[in-house]
């Protein structure tokens, strides 16, 4: 964890790394930058211990919360079912999704689906410029309409 840490959060059992980062305004790369052994799969967030959520300096953010009562896919409006989980800002005309597993990587997505990684990140911007956020157990989009 890092030194100059504000605000720390106590992890409890259900907890989810987009839910923290939804919580406190932050973006998953600060999560993982600030709390290492989160790991940028979100496999090291552990209840019952202490994350940094804010840096010393800076801006408290105000947050509304929300509650998801349901985790069924949903239907974005292009006739396709979305599943679920899904990080933050995919885009909205996917038609094919890859459910990211254990030995997957940004490269091996890219070869699977015959994609380039400029495909991949735009219509999964939350994985990062360099990948370092593709999140396990999560859905990204691999093809669009």
């Amino acid at each position: 964890m890092v030194k100059n840490c504000k605000d720390f959060k106590l992890v409890k059992s259900g907890d989810t790394c987009p839910a923290i980062i939804s919580q406190y305004g932050i973006t998953q790369a600060q999560l993982v930058s600030w709390n290492p052994a989160i790991k940028s799969d979100c496999t090291g967030l552990w209840a019952q211990y202490y994350i940094c959520v804010r840096l010393i300096g800076m801006a408290t953010t105000t947050t509304k919360k929300t509650t998801t009562t349901s985790k069924k896919p949903t239907t974005t409006g292009n006739g396709v079912t979305t599943p679920t989980p899904i990080q933050t800002g995919m885009t909205k005309n996917c038609k094919t999704f890859r459910y990211v597993q254990g030995d997957d990587s940004c490269a091996n997505i890219q070869t699977r689906f015959k994609i380039t990684f400029q495909q991949l990140y735009s219509w999964n911007p939350a994985i990062g410029s360099k990948c370092e956020a593709l999140w396990l157990k999560y859905y990204v989009c691999v093809a669009v309409l």
